[in-house]
Formats: structure tokens, C-alpha cells, sequence
């Protein structure tokens, strides 16, 4: 594959409306080409409305198994009773991956990613994809495997963090093993942390390098799109938590942004379109 193709995903949809607004903006005035829904949060039933208004989205399912916002929380999709150990005593989900990790049962982590991705198709969203909030299906090998068989299950493609860093959490292969089970996954996932940047400045070069890097094949790169608003700086602890999410968006609604694309030689693709720029053909280990 000679041609530089970009996914640019929107995380986080449906997590709250400031995320709605800004992820509607950016898939339908910015670059958007994909995003992915955070199914058991409240404001769900919001993008399950915007996409009947939107049928030619392209929409995911963010598998989401933790809550780490402080004042702002969600629990599963099935009953408290039926995943008992994916819970804290309030009934909201774990807060981290290391809890979730610590006290989760595998058992009730598929139950409820099933519940989740019942739910996606209930709600209309069509979803082409699976995604892992947090990366929390995709840094332990025995929760990666139910990721892995779930995109099997439903015929969907398959979000995939890096090789680079699912080595560093000793998970290693796995595009491999995706396309040996005929799953369609991206070549590669940029990951640049919100946290890491010193100002949007320093972020907005970091996009631009990663962008004019891009190597042929498929990369896929991801934001948190969100409109400012009182609601967002509300849910968020420390300034850049809300910052960059209201960066995102400036990012990818920008002219800017539009012409090193086209000067980098790149062409958008969504997961949507990803079978068909890279066929589902098993391939061997």
C-alpha cells in the first residue's frame, strides 16, 4: 500500500453534551471521519437521536468498563446484580484499570460488553467498530482476547492501540492475531497524551509532526472533540482536562488543519470504509 490513509476519531461521544455538540461539529463541518459512543452514559440517548438525523455517520462502540471522572459518573448497561464485581459500592463503575483489573471477573466484563453492544444496535447507532475506553480491553491479554472475539462475534473492525505501546504493557501481536481471525484492523494508532502537552501550542506541533510522518497504510489518530461550556469545565478537575477537548475541536474544524492533509498527501477514511481500502482476508500467523 503506496497511499497515506487517516482515520481521525472522535472519542467519547455521548459522555456528555459538550462532547455531543463538539463531536456532531466535527464530524459534520470538521474531519472527523469516525466516532465512537460511550453507551452507558447518560447523554447516549442524545447521539442515538442525532444519528437517525445523521444516517451516514459512522459510529462505534466504546466499550467502557471505568468512570474516571471525579464529580461525574456512570455504571453498566446490565443490572448491578449481574456484574457485581465491575462496580463500587455506589454502583458506579471502578474509577481506573488498575481497580477494574483488581476486582473484575472476566465473566461479568464480557456480560457486559455484550449488554453494551446490545444496547449500541438497540439504539440504532449501526455501529462498524469496537473501540476500548481507556484502552481497558486492550492492556491485559485475557481481557484483549474478549475484545478480539466480540469483533469475531459481530463482524466489526477493531480499534488497536500501537504496537510501541501495547509492548510496554506486554501485550504483543495482536494486529496479527486480528487479521488471522479475518478482523480488520488499522496498520498503526497515534497516541499523543493531552496530559503530556505544556500548551496548545506545543500540541498543535506534535499534530502537525505526527500528520507530516505519516507512513503509507492506515494510521488512525483520535480526539475528544468538545464545545466549551459551563457543563464541561464543571466535570473536569484540572484546567487541560476541558482545554484540550475545546482544542480538539478548534483542530479538527480548522483550514489549517484541512491543508496539511492535503499538503501531506493524506486521504481521510473511516472504519466504515476500512474493508474496503483493506479487505477481511484471514491472514496467517
Amino acid at each position: 500500500m503506496t497511499r497515506k490513509y487517516l482515520i481521525l476519531h472522535a472519542d467519547d461521544f455521548g459522555m456528555c453534551h459538550a462532547s455531543n455538540v463538539g463531536t456532531s461539529r466535527a464530524l459534520n463541518e470538521g474531519l472527523a471521519t469516525s466516532a465512537s459512543v460511550m453507551v452507558p452514559c447518560p447523554w447516549a440517548a442524545e447521539v442515538a437521536r442525532m444519528k437517525r438525523e445523521n444516517p451516514r455517520w459512522d459510529l462505534g462502540v466504546h466499550l467502557t468498563l471505568t468512570a474516571e471522572w471525579g464529580s461525574y459518573k456512570w455504571g453498566p448497561i446490565s443490572s448491578r446484580d449481574a456484574v457485581p464485581s465491575l462496580v463500587d459500592q455506589q454502583g458506579y463503575f471502578w474509577p481506573t484499570r488498575k481497580e477494574l483489573y483488581d476486582r473484575a471477573t472476566l465473566e461479568d466484563v464480557e456480560r457486559e460488553c455484550r449488554a453494551q453492544i446490545g444496547a449500541a444496535l438497540r439504539l440504532g447507532l449501526e455501529p462498524s467498530h469496537l473501540d476500548s475506553h481507556v484502552g481497558a480491553l486492550q492492556y491485559r491479554e485475557e481481557y484483549h482476547q474478549i475484545f478480539l472475539n466480540l469483533a469475531v462475534e459481530y463482524g466489526l473492525h477493531l480499534r488497536m492501540a500501537s504496537d510501541k505501546l501495547q509492548g510496554q504493557y506486554g501485550v504483543g501481536h495482536r494486529r496479527s492475531q486480528a487479521r488471522a481471525l479475518g478482523v480488520t484492523v488499522p496498520d498503526d494508532f497515534i497516541y499523543l497524551r493531552a496530559s503530556d502537552a505544556e500548551s496548545p501550542e506545543s500540541r498543535l506541533a506534535a499534530l502537525r509532526t505526527a500528520i507530516r510522518a505519516l507512513k503509507p497504510g492506515i494510521t488512525e489518530m483520535y480526539f475528544h472533540p468538545a464545545a466549551d461550556s459551563e457543563e464541561l469545565r464543571a466535570l473536569a478537575s484540572r484546567p487541560w482536562e476541558w482545554q484540550v477537548r475545546v482544542f480538539d475541536l478548534e483542530f479538527l474544524t480548522s483550514d489549517e488543519t484541512w491543508r496539511l492533509l492535503e499538503d501531506c498527501g493524506v486521504q481521510r477514511l473511516s472504519y466504515r470504509d476500512l474493508g474496503r481500502v483493506q479487505p477481511r482476508v484471514k491472514e496467517p500467523l
